[in-house]
């Protein structure tokens, strides 16, 4: 099971690094049955349906149930041909063969999905019966009938006798030239002109000159011709009773299967659903709850984050919708904080279970991710007339707009300006609005939430590599009057740069400057 997905409809600069393409591989299930999922970005009433299944699915099945229900799905074939063929009702003996087959599997899935059962179900006793009269042994061949029988042994016996011909046949030209022929197939061997000569005199084949080359083929006798006739006149009269047999096959179970393509679309969707399920029991993934007080983030994992930092730390964050700023010194993790975010709320679109203990939240209509950048020549654009560009668009109710370093990208004193403008306009929508940023005057402003990335530095002593293996520090909420906080966000940049290998006179003075 390959998912298929357009992944344009994410952040560009964000979906690699995300890791978002290898999270899903891990739900992928090596079946035939369901070759391709199309993952689709999902409206607010279909997420939480979808949600509402999973959970269900987690709660009433086993893990050991989900795993078996999976293996039998392995064993299904694909059955898109099969499906192609049963509205025109021209099944042919293989696809009953495969009919039968996924019915009688299907009936273990059923009993095994007995307390999460599909609403939908198809008469899988009738659809048996039907081929259990026409078919036999596991549905491979078709059931004694005494006129297909006998035409069959008439074949046979023909058969035989054509072979023997042909057999005395091959052994009459090698007589007779001391070539040995093998039928139907001609023959080519180098040209020499008196061969050429003696073969043409023979009865039993035919010559001819092709480039340096003699080509000998047959000249069948008649009483072969006839046998050949013969054989020709049974074989189709013989498909023409498998015909018959076949069209009164499909006509029999015509009224059982005009919905047998949906129920196999809801069996696909039930194997996509197992294998969210078994993914989410692998991982430790959770299932968000939706609602619009407040937004819930615990123990929130970056899968591509995850898999390479060796002291990992999750995010936890508890705030309101509105608008949220986010301090910290770089290298503290704050863009991570924001992508962490932006994959969570893009997984919820797709109503994929989230790595994460707990989230709760209201559904994201619309996520919007602005990462720094250095403009874009091809639009002639700056990174400011970008950013700029960015906020003339019209804000969704309940989007999340994700945006890093705010307005950075500018003259200092003109960038908090402009950003206390924009913090001022989207905190009186009804969206989640973080960004992260430098402007300390930024903790002037009235209802935002205010959060930094908790500095490790004084408490561990790191160096840069002990540091890189810290990000993204803990977050953690800070109230407006917090001097103390102020006071050490502005020193942790200067902290931060202590734990690279600088020449000792910069380090020096960083140091004095530190100590005041």
């Amino acid at each position: 099971m390959q998912l298929d997905f357009n992944f344009n409809l994410f952040h560009d600069d964000a979906k690699i690094e995300l890791g978002l393409q290898d999270f899903l591989k891990n739900i992928e299930i090596p079946t035939s049955f369901l070759a391709h999922y199309k993952l689709e970005i999902l409206n607010e009433k279909k997420s939480k349906i979808q949600y509402k299944i999973i959970s269900d699915c987690l709660n009433k099945l086993p893990l050991n149930t989900i795993n078996k229900l999976v293996q039998y799905f392995k064993e299904i074939p694909n059955l898109d041909y099969l499906l192609s063929n049963i509205d025109n009702q021209s099944l042919d003996q293989i696809q009953l063969k495969q009919l039968g087959d996924f019915c009688i599997l299907d009936q273990k899935v059923s009993e095994l999905e007995n307390s999460f059962p599909l609403k939908k179900s198809i008469q899988h006793q009738k659809i048996l019966s039907i081929l259990n009269q026409y078919l036999q042994d596991d549905f491979s061949y078709f059931s004694k009938s005494e006129q297909i029988d006998l035409l069959k042994l008439e074949m046979d016996n023909l058969n035989q006798n054509f072979q023997n011909a042909i057999s005395n046949y091959e052994k009459n030209i090698l007589i007779d030239t001391k070539i040995k022929l093998y039928y139907p197939y001609k023959k080519e061997i180098p040209y020499e002109k008196n061969l050429l000569s003696q073969l043409s005199q023979s009865k039993f084949i035919s010559v001819s000159q092709k480039d340096n080359l003699i080509v000998i083929d047959y000249i069948l006798p008649k009483d072969i011709q006839n046998l050949q006739s013969k054989r020709k006149n049974l074989l189709k009269k013989y498909q023409t009773l498998i015909q018959n047999k076949l069209i009164e096959i499909n006509s029999k179970l015509s009224p059982y299967l005009s919905k047998f393509n949906n129920y196999i679309q809801l069996k696909k969707y039930r194997l996509y659903i197992y294998a969210l399920c078994l993914f989410s029991h692998k991982s430790n993934l959770c299932i968000p709850t939706f609602q619009n007080k407040f937004i819930l983030f615990n123990n929130a994992r970056l899968f591509s984050l995850e898999q390479n930092t060796k002291n990992y730390k999750p995010l936890n964050l508890s705030t309101k919708s509105g608008a949220s700023i986010l301090f910290g010194a770089n290298m503290t993790g704050k863009t991570s904080v924001l992508k962490t975010l932006y994959f969570h709320f893009c997984l919820m679109q797709l109503a994929i279970p989230l790595p994460a203990t707990k989230i709760e939240c209201f559904y994201p209509t619309n996520i919007l991710l602005k990462l720094k950048n250095s403009g874009s020549i091809q639009k002639k654009m700056s990174s400011f007339s970008e950013e700029i560009q960015f906020w003339t668009q019209d804000f969704q109710k309940h989007s999340v707009i994700l945006c890093d370093e705010l307005f950075l990208n500018t003259e200092p004193s003109a960038g908090e300006i402009i950003s206390k403008i924009v913090i001022d306009y989207i905190k009186t929508k009804n969206v989640f609005f973080m960004a992260s940023s430098h402007y300390i005057n930024l903790f002037e402003l009235n209802d935002v939430n205010l959060f930094y990335m908790k500095s490790l530095i004084n408490k561990n002593n790191l160096d840069k590599h002990k540091l890189l293996e810290q990000i993204p520090f803990e977050l953690a909420p800070i109230k407006k009057d917090d001097k103390m906080c102020l006071q050490t966000m502005k020193n942790e940049a200067l902290e931060l740069a202590l734990c690279f290998d600088l020449p000792s006179e910069i380090k020096n003075k960083i140091t004095n400057i530190l100590k005041g």
